[in-house]
């Protein structure tokens, strides 16, 4: 974890945190809601998104969520869902916490019978 000195005030009078705290890790998991069976019960998914979100939390501190619509090209035809994101910056010097977000999303996969979880790390999305 990096803290950064800010100055205060600025040229223009505004004042900022005398330390600004540098979390340069961000982490994205995007929570399908249809999987090879057809869509995933609301309940189960409900409980499998709590699940996610906690264990994310306390390895970050905090997270984001949002609802979107994705799609992909399945076999033969294109596939839209509601998919749930969420997202967490975070410091990770040793790398531990990186980890173990890897090992949440390998859950969510095998949890949801997914033939790949898309993660996001810094930018770059991933299909594991």
């Amino acid at each position: 974890m990096e803290l950064l000195q800010t100055t205060r005030p600025n040229p223009n009078g505004q004042y900022h945190l005398d330390y600004a705290q540098s979390l340069t890790h961000r982490f994205a998991m995007y929570i399908p809601s249809i999987n090879a069976n057809g869509l995933v019960p609301k309940h189960t998914r409900d409980v499998i998104i709590k699940q996610c979100r906690e264990k994310v939390i306390q390895l970050c501190g905090g997270a984001t969520e949002w609802n979107t619509w994705g799609s992909w090209m399945s076999t033969n035809n294109v596939i839209s869902e509601d998919v749930r994101i969420i997202a967490a910056f975070y410091a990770d010097p040793t790398g531990t916490i990186l980890d173990e977000l890897l090992q949440i999303a390998k859950w969510l996969k095998s949890r949801l019978k997914q033939e790949r979880i898309a993660i996001e790390m810094n930018g770059v999305l991933y299909l594991i």
